[in-house]
This record gives structure tokens, sequence and C-alpha cells, in this order.
């Protein structure tokens, strides 16, 4: 019916009541305490029926039984009324006391749309008193550029009854605050009302900025990360990425979010992926290499940094090692490089068998340079085989041994002995048709060469390889190789030829003249005082001469050069006094054509004509020389590539001192070769970082594994400070033991100081904002003094003009007017500091 209070009625049982009733605010609900009337009067009512039913015979006495009864019920009734009524105040004061005391911001409005009752929340929030409030027409709380939405928000009240929206409110002040506002209609005693429960929302508007400026700056510091960043949930769901894990494999941001990290591990390797996430959700931080699937299916070397964020996801710090990686194929291809150049050339040295000499050299090249099968034939002058030897090849070298026999070539054999420069071939089985090992080759390189010396070819160098060898500098290797292996086979002819004539010499002394006189030494017997004797054809033409008579009249001086002489004279002089004197020697001459040439001579006591004779043999070793300078040109030619790599090469021994450093590290530490050899890496490393190294090498030492990169803090010769990637790995001696350290490092301090710059640029940039910030402020507030200031000033001048001033209120007026002069001057100067800022 819309009433409130105590009222008796019948209920829709149409059992007459009595019933206590109060409106609940904010809802078309009522509040109801009632009971039956007859169960209130049910006491009374049984014993009117007994009076009613003993009437007849005590009518008297039931009167007044009757009269004390109904006031006694009567009270009775009464009471449970009153407790009705204090039940109904009590929860009456309850609900005013949650509206009162509510935390939102709770509005009656009637239908005119003029607020009808407020709680303290409201009046504290808007900063009205209540009867400023009351009668107060709810637009009044609106800022005016928000009433269209206002008005539109009242429609679809009107139309769904209820709402729930966002909006700005206004203070009593003038001031905004966000809002979320629940509006719904009620009737109140058949009147129409609007309740609106308002929440003050400022705190979540700011927390939400802010959040959201902490997530903008974030996503900023990831997208300019140089290494790509993953951010996975417990299943290895991809949640978040930056540009560079997009430009790493090849994926834009919406494929991979669509991805797991499982399916950029290689298909053999996904099950990793959980293992790792399960390690790094117990807190432990992973650090790893591992291959990266890409989107077109190619790999790529990483290395991997996870650990849980706060938030209980995963993310991973992944980053690009293939420079690294080719930068340690570099240094071992580097280090195969030098060990198969050593072996070589020792092998060279040392090897005077020609077969052991080829199968050497397979076995070299195969062990050393990664080969993967080498073979060498000697060819006669008819191109057909004289001796081979292979290694890798197996039985299937055969049928070529037999095609080699005919003096058929294969077809880069046949390549390469018409052209003096390796034959190079990318991929076999598409170029060498008819070959009968394109097959053992399928996707393999071939690299052949003619072994050439002194304009005598003596036969064929193959190697077969991966095609990632095939490089410039490889072939160029390949070249000396075969150039050494040439020589190696031409001193091996010359030594055949020494030992043909020495057998000769031994095995018919009846023709010891004719074998001398034809020997291509020169042989010469002497007298103890060095009177020859005889000569043979060979000595003269050491010497240029045409006969023995016309070298005998030469002194003897002229026919060596001044040192040589001087160790003549000397061996001279000691044979004369008996003292021992070598029997070989090398001596030094000078020809007739002024050509000074090496011999090798030998001296020995014999028998000639009877008498105690000397036989001197003359060797000319000049040819020899040569070809030992030759030798060492090649290997100085090696020791250049490795002087000349742009990465720092150095190796130091187990107490850390440099052994040995190329150029590029002297130039990065700014210290000659002299003065690093011998030099400990705590000289040149930065008192912070020596730690950090020194754990580094220990793990390699330890573990046996190489060091695939850490950051080096180094201190160069100038004070200056650089930064090194630098890998490291274990150097052995030839019986395998532990000798030392060997590293490469790449100059990364152009990137570091980079990186300080751009953080140095970022505080700059603060700095300035803040100042423009402080601009504005100034400008500000000499924009709202300035006016008040112009007109204390223009009044002060008007007053000081009338002549009607007295004298005193006029030296008040002048310190007004130069005060207010005095503060133009302040104003001036904070515009000006606000156009700078």
């Amino acid at each position: 019916t819309g009433k409130e209070g105590v009222v008796e009625g019948r209920d829709y049982r149409g059992v007459e009541v009595i019933s206590a009733l109060k409106h609940i605010p904010d809802s078309p609900w009522y509040m109801v305490a009632k009971i039956d009337t007859s169960e209130a009067l049910s006491a009374w009512r049984f014993w009117a029926g007994i009076i009613i039913a003993s009437i007849a015979g005590l009518l008297a006495a039931a009167l007044a039984l009757v009269g004390l009864i109904w006031q006694r019920r009567q009270r009775l009734a009464y009471q449970a009324l009153y407790q009705a009524e204090l039940e109904t105040q009590a929860l009456r004061s309850h609900f005013e006391y949650l509206v009162k005391y509510a935390n939102d911001i709770i509005l009656l409005v009637d239908e005119n749309q003029n607020i009808v009752e407020a709680n303290d929340r409201a009046l504290e929030a808007y900063g009205y008193t209540r009867q400023e409030m009351l009668g107060m027409p709810l637009a009044a709380l609106i800022p005016t550029r928000d009433l269209p939405a206002y008005e539109a928000r009242l429609q679809k009240i009107q139309q769904k009854g209820t709402i729930v929206v966002e909006a700005i409110h206004q203070r009593k002040d003038g001031s905004t605050f966000p809002v979320e506002a629940s509006g719904r209609t009620i009737k109140i005693e058949d009147k129409p009302y609007l309740q609106e429960i308002i929440r003050d929302i400022t705190e979540r508007k700011q927390t939400e900025e802010i959040l959201r400026a902490s997530e903008a700056r974030y996503r900023n510091l990831v997208e300019q990360a140089w290494d790509a960043i993953f951010v996975v949930d417990a299943s290895g769901k991809i949640l978040l990425v930056n540009q560079q894990a997009c430009q790493m494999l090849g994926y834009t941001e919406e494929e991979l979010l669509q991805l797991n990290i499982a399916d950029t591990y290689p298909v053999e390797q996904r099950g990793m992926a959980a293992k790792r996430i399960a390690m790094a959700q117990v807190g432990q931080p992973l650090r790893y290499d591992r291959l990266m699937l890409r989107k077109d299916g190619t790999t790529i070397p990483v290395e991997v940094n996870i650990g849980m964020l706060p938030n209980g996801l995963i993310q991973g710090i992944v980053r690009d090692i293939t420079e690294r990686k080719q930068a340690e194929e570099e240094l071992k291809h580097l280090s195969l490089t030098l060990r198969a150049i050593r072996d070589v050339n020792q092998l060279i040295s040392h090897e005077k068998d020609r077969n052991r000499l080829l199968e050497g050299v397979c076995r070299c090249l195969t062990e050393n340079r990664s080969y993967q099968g080498v073979w060498i034939a000697l060819l006669d002058e008819s191109s057909k085989l004289v001796t081979h030897a292979q290694v890798g090849f197996g039985r299937s070298f055969l049928p070529v041994v037999e095609q080699l026999k005919q003096g058929i070539l294969p077809p880069c054999g046949q390549q390469a002995m018409i052209q003096s420069e390796v034959v190079a071939i990318s991929e076999q089985r598409s170029t060498c048709d008819g070959c009968l090992l394109s097959g053992e080759a399928d996707g393999k390189a071939a690299l052949t060469v003619r072994l050439e010396h002194d304009n005598t070819v003596y036969g064929l160098l193959s190697a077969v390889m991966p095609p990632d060898f095939m490089t410039a500098a490889e072939i160029g290797l390949f070249q000396e190789l075969a150039n050494d292996c040439a020589f190696a086979l031409y001193d091996i002819d010359l030594q055949d030829k020494h030992k043909a004539t020495e057998e000769s010499l031994r095995r018919s002394e009846r023709n010891f003249r004719d074998s001398i006189e034809n020997s291509p030494l020169g042989i010469c017997i002497v007298t103890a005082d060095g009177e020859t004797v005889y000569a043979n054809r060979a000595l003269p033409d050491i010497y240029g001469y045409s006969s023995v008579e016309e070298l005998k009249a030469v002194p003897t001086r002229e026919r060596y050069t001044p040192e040589s002489y001087a160790e003549h004279q000397e061996r001279k002089e000691k044979r004369r006094r008996g003292e021992f004197v070598p029997s070989s020697y090398e001596i030094s001459i000078v020809s007739k054509s002024g050509e000074v040439r090496n011999l090798a001579v030998s001296r020995g006591e014999v028998q000639w004509n009877g008498k105690r004779q000397f036989q001197v043999a003359y060797q000319d070793l000049t040819e020899r020389k040569r070809a030992d300078e030759a030798l060492q040109q090649s290997e100085e030619k090696y020791r250049t590539i490795l002087a000349e790599i742009a990465d720092s090469y150095f190796e130091v021994d187990l107490a850390g001192n440099l052994t040995f450093v190329n150029n590029a590290t002297c130039r990065n530490l700014r210290y000659s070769r002299e003065e690093l050899l011998g030099m400990n890496y705590r000289d040149f490393t930065a008192k912070e970082d020596i730690e950090h190294v020194y754990q580094a090498f220990n793990e390699v030492y330890r573990t046996g594994e190489p060091n695939k990169g850490f950051l080096w803090k180094i201190i160069r010769k100038d004070g200056s400070i650089g930064f090194a990637d630098t890998s490291a790995s274990l150097l052995r001696s030839q019986g395998g033991e532990i000798i030392g350290f060997r590293g490469v490092g790449r100059d990364i301090t152009e990137r570091k100081l980079a990186e300080e710059e751009r953080r140095q640029l970022e505080l700059k940039a603060q700095n300035t904002s803040r100042l423009a910030s402080v601009g504005e402020m100034a400008a500000g507030v000499a924009h709202e003094i300035n006016n008040p200031l112009t007109a204390v000033t223009g009044y002060a001048q008007l007053l000081m003009e009338r002549e009607d001033i007295p004298s005193d209120i006029r030296s008040d007026l002048e310190a007004i007017n130069d005060g207010a002069r005095r503060v133009a001057g302040i104003v001036r100067t904070l515009l000006a500091f606000s156009r700078q800022t």
C-alpha cells in the first residue's frame, strides 16, 4: 500500500493480522513484521468461549471474571505489539546505520531529478552539507561537458530499469573524479524514485594508469632488447614475445603466440622443453645452449637463460650465438690447420721413403683436416700409375687404381694435369659424370691438384670434404700443401740420386776413377799441405770453370767468401797443430760468375797411388738451401693467417702468463708483443673482474669443456677500458697433458659504450622533461601574478597623480608602486625561465 508503521488488516490469506511495515532504501522492497490477530487474542477467545458456555450458571461471577481476564489479555496484546515495534525500530536503526556509514555514495532522486536523500559518504565525496545537497538537481553533480551522456544514461534507466556505467562527477569546488554508478528505478508509496549507488574509482583508475605505464615501459624494454625474449606458462604456451624473437625465428608475432615453446625445438629434442620448464618452476635459473628451429625449417644455435617471474610465468632470454659458434669453428679450423702444417712439414723433413711419405700425408690430412678421403697417385711420363696411397676410400678405390694403371685419369685429374691451379668441385655427383668415386662422394666437395716442382709433374693429390670447407683459404692451403709434397718428392729424388752415386762408388772400387769422374759431387785428392793432386769434372763445374787447371789458377782466397775463407784458414791451422777438425762441414764459395754457392764438404783419409792423401768431396747445397728457405716461407704464410685474423688469439700457461699472442691481441690491449709475452692476465684485467675470469678458466680446467663465451673487462696500456666476448679451451701437449689455455676474444667495447651512451641519453631526456614541467609551472605562476599586479600598479599610479592625496599617503603609494615593480621584474624573470625550458 506504500504505508509505513503499525497497521491492522488482512494479509494474502484473508486472515486478520497486526503488522509493522518499513521501506528498505535503494530497493522496491518493504520489510514486514506481522502476527495473526487470532494468535495474539487466541487465549482471550478461548476464555470467552468458556464464559459463554457457562453463562447460564455463573453469569455474575463470569462477568466479573471476564472483566479481569479481558484487562489482562489486553495488556499482553499491547506488550506483544510493543515488542514488535521495538524489533522494527532496531531493524530500521540497523538499516539506517548501513546506509549512513556505507563506503559507497548512496543518493535517492525523485521524479524531477532532485536529490531527496544522501548518505554521509555522499556529503563527504561531493563537499556539500546535507542542507545544500537535499533538493539539489542531480545534474549539478555532472560536469557540463558530460550532460549529454548523463541524459542518455537517464533514458537507458527508464527503458531498462537499471544500469551500471563509469562516469565523471563534479565536486562543490569544481574538481572532478571518476565514478562507477549503479542506477535503478524504485517505487516508494507508489512514487517513482531513482536510486544511485556510486563508487569513487579514483584509486582504481590511478592504479590502472600506473599498470598501463608500467606495462608500456616493460614492453618498450622488451621490444628494444637485443636478445629474443619469450614468456610462457607452465604448459609451454607462448604468451609474449618481442620483435627480436620474431626476426630470429622468421614468424610474425601472431604466429608465435599460437605455438608452444616445444615447437621451437628440433623434433628429437622436444622432450627437453617440459623438463626445463619444470626445473625453472622450482626456482632454479637455467643457462644452456641448444638449437632453435626456425619457421623455414633451419636451425640456429642459441644461448638460453630462463627463470620464473613473480607471477609464476617462465621468462626465457635467447641469444643468437651463431657468430660465436663460427668463431669457435674458425679457432678449431685454425688449430687443425696449424697441426696439419706442422705434421706434414715434420713428415716431409724426416721421411725419406716415398711410399711412407704418401701414406703419412694422406693420414695427416684426414686426421687433422677432417677430410673424408684423400688419395695421392704418382704417375710416369705417360700418366700411368707408378705408386699410390689413399685413406678413407677402402676397397672402393681399387677400380680407380686399375684405371690409373691404364693411364685413364678421373675427370678432375684430367683437368688438374692441364692447369697449375687447384681444381675445385663443389658437388661431385652432379659434376663428375663417369667418375668411379662419385657415388662415394655424393653431396660432398673435392679438391684436386697436380704435384709439380721445378717443371716436373710427379702426380696428383685429391681430397674429398664437406661442401662448407670449400673456401678460398682452404683452396690456398691445399695448394701450399701440394707444393710442399711436390718439393718433398723432389728432395727424395735428389736423395735417391745421391744414394745411387754412393752405391755406385761402393759397388766397384776398380772403376773408382770413372765413378769419381762422373760423380755429381765435386771430388778432389789433396795432400796434407792442401795441394790438389786430383780433381774430378764436377769440381770445376761447381765453381763454373771449364777445367781443373783454370780453377787452380784462381787464388784460394778468391774461391771463398771472406767469412768462409777465414774458417778455411782456421781449419788449416788446427790440422797443422794436430788439433781435431770435423770431417764434414759447410763452406760458401764464389763461382766464376760471382755467384755465391753453398757446399757441403766431406774430408777423409785415403790411399792414393800408395800414399797417404785426403779425399775431399763437395756437394752443392745451394738448391736445397733455397728449398729450405721456401719451406720456411711457406710456414710463415700459415702463421700470417693467424696473425691477421680480426679477433684476438692468445695462449697462456697454467699460471695465467701469456705465452703467445697474435697482432689483434696487441692492438686491443695497446701493448707490444714483447710486453705481453710473460705478462699475467691479472695485469690487464679490471680488478672487479679478476675473480670472474679466474672462475671461467678454472671451470674449463676442471671440466675439460670449452667455455663458449664470457665477458672480460680489460684495462688497456693507455688506461682505457675495453670489453671482450671471450671463449677459452684447454691447451695440451703432444702427450695429452694440460699445459695451459688458448682463447679467442672479440672486442665488443664499442657495443658496450653505445649501450652506456643510450642510457645517458635516456637520463638526459628525463631531465629535459622535468625542466619542461617546471617551465610550464613557472609560466602559469607568472601569468596568475601578472593579472592582479597590473591592477595594483595601475591604481597606485592613478592615485599618485591626484593632487588631493596627502603626502604621508603619497609616500605609502610610492612604496606600493615600487614593490609592485619589483614583483613585476620577478614575473618577467619567471617568464624568461619558462621560455628557456
